[in-house]
């Protein structure tokens, strides 16, 4: 996702923020500042969540996603440095700059989105959209989210289809 936005020609990316999920905090960062270089396009990084902000942490699937998070194959090194703010007021100053027209797209936990609008609930009536690449933990992320009802949940712009 972060690759196809990096080189998407519709797609102004204003930066990225970092979260655990399949890796730690500093090599999430790590990574995100390195595809930005490789891809020619170095955007703001911002590190974010090192953790939940409820529940605790899971260790990140090593197994799936190697030690490095990229299948471990072999890595330049990373020549520019994260953004000294939190995620959490990146999300805010960016979306304060440019209000009506920023698209937030979370890719991994939550906990950035969360802490800024803990910063700034404003910001809900500032954003254009958020976009929430979901997944799962126990049931693989190819499956739709599943209601109480047992009917896929759906997500749609404008009125619901009918049944």
């Amino acid at each position: 996702a972060i690759a196809i936005a990096l080189r998407h020609p519709d797609i102004e990316l204003l930066g990225m923020t970092t979260t655990f999920g399949n890796v730690d905090i500093e090599t999430a960062t790590h990574n995100a500042l390195l595809l930005g270089e490789i891809a020619g396009q170095p955007v703001p990084v911002a590190q974010g969540s090192a953790c939940p902000m409820v529940k605790p942490r899971h260790p990140a699937p090593k197994h799936i996603h190697g030690d490095n998070g990229l299948g471990n194959i072999s890595l330049p090194e990373v020549k520019g440095q994260a953004d000294a703010r939190s995620a959490a007021q990146f999300i805010v100053d960016t979306v304060r700059q440019r209000p009506g027209e920023v698209s937030l797209v979370a890719v991994g936990p939550l906990g950035n989105l969360a802490a800024a609008l803990q910063l700034d609930p404003e910001i809900t009536r500032l954003v254009k959209q958020v976009v929430i690449m979901g997944g799962s933990i126990r049931e693989g992320g190819d499956r739709p989210a599943r209601s109480p009802g047992g009917r896929a949940a759906r997500s749609t712009r404008g009125p619901r289809p009918r049944q």
